[in-house]
């Protein structure tokens, strides 16, 4: 334990002497959930006889120890004899990032095992007189013996009563722990790359964007080669006929007759 002075703690009826003999204890730090911790609370079992049943309630405001570690350390822990292992959450969301890594460590919770207890639940004391209930008949029948119903409706208020123990030992374990659940915990496991999306269906076409600036002139081509000679044009059409033309010079004289 992390107490300065020995404390063997050991299983008994409750009373005030046992409130009593924690007030006299001092913490040298905080609790820890690790593997140790809970070796530590099987090795309290004194009588481990499969005849009793065995149960570990863990009022806790988070892991610390590898959650891969401490599944193999509970998992040790049931094939040894221990018939649950049960968690209380103390503070915050029973979905926050420090407390959602508490389910993986407990068993023996039946149908509930989905189910994260929180110490603000109102009807937390009846969840867990259930659960141990159905731990007790399942060491001793091997089954259910008796069907638990519905809770009813809520009584009429009764008589201003002394403070309940049980609200003594969560202010005693919520100030045990208050150190620990200070401080801002190591960051968490990256998680594995998620599935490819399904495609997206095809946009609308956009609008036609503005006109762009005239390009540069571009390099003259090489010159090609020499074409193939054309067709024979078609005959035209026969002309006009022409204008008289100017009348000659007169010409040179004849040679004499024979």
């Amino acid at each position: 334990t992390n107490a300065m002075e020995k404390y063997s703690p050991k299983f008994e009826i409750y009373s005030e002497n046992i409130l009593n003999s924690l007030k006299d204890i001092t913490v040298k730090g905080p609790s820890l959930l690790n593997a140790n911790l809970l070796d530590s609370l099987w090795d309290t079992f004194q009588n481990k006889s499969a005849a009793r049943g065995k149960v570990v309630l863990l009022f806790s405001d988070g892991l610390d120890d590898d959650v891969e570690k401490l599944e193999q350390k509970s998992d040790e822990l049931r094939k040894e004899g221990l018939n649950a292992l049960i968690t209380v959450a103390l503070d915050g969301p029973a979905d926050s990032s420090d407390l959602a890594d508490l389910p993986y460590i407990e068993f023996g919770k039946g149908f509930e095992y989905r189910t994260q207890l929180s110490i603000g639940m109102r009807d937390l004391g009846s969840r867990l007189s259930k659960q141990l209930v159905n731990v007790a008949e399942r060491t001793c029948c091997c089954l259910f013996c008796k069907c638990i119903g519905r809770d009813g409706t809520m009584g009429d208020p009764g008589p201003p009563g002394k403070r309940l123990h049980v609200k003594r030992v969560v202010d005693f374990f919520k100030k045990q722990g208050s150190e620990r659940m200070e401080r801002k915990g190591p960051p968490g496991f990256k998680g594995s790359e998620g599935y490819l999306g399904e495609e997206g269906i095809v946009g609308e076409r956009g609008a036609p964007g503005p006109v762009g600036e005239q390009g540069t002139k571009g390099c003259y081509g090489t010159k090609g080669p020499k074409g193939n000679r054309g067709l024979n044009g078609q005959e035209g059409e026969v002309g006009e006929t022409g204008i008289d033309g100017l009348n000659g010079e007169q010409g040179d004289n004849g040679l004499p007759g024979r």
